[in-house]
């Protein structure tokens, strides 16, 4: 499997919870974990559509406009998508 590891750039106390959907290329979402705390997400991506994590801070509605998709804004280098709160 592939390992996609996300991470938010945001003050000490508040916590991030990250939620990873597959998206197909209609746009369908298929939901591969709910927020969680975990920033870690082990899979196989089928190389068509996108792999989505949308962040959140803990504890607060989703914001649906904060989100990356693979492969489009995933940092290779690094290996994780990065995010500001």
């Amino acid at each position: 499997p592939d390992t996609f590891l996300a991470d938010s750039n945001r003050d000490w106390y508040s916590v991030p919870e990250y939620k990873f959907v597959y998206r197909d290329e209609d746009g369908n979402e298929t939901l591969l974990r709910d927020y969680s705390e975990d920033a870690v997400l082990n899979t196989v991506y089928p190389g068509t559509g996108n792999l989505r994590v949308y962040a959140r801070i803990q504890g607060e509605s989703q914001d649906p406009d904060v989100y990356y998709d693979y492969p489009d804004n995933f940092d290779i280098a690094s290996r994780q998508f990065s995010f500001d709160f």
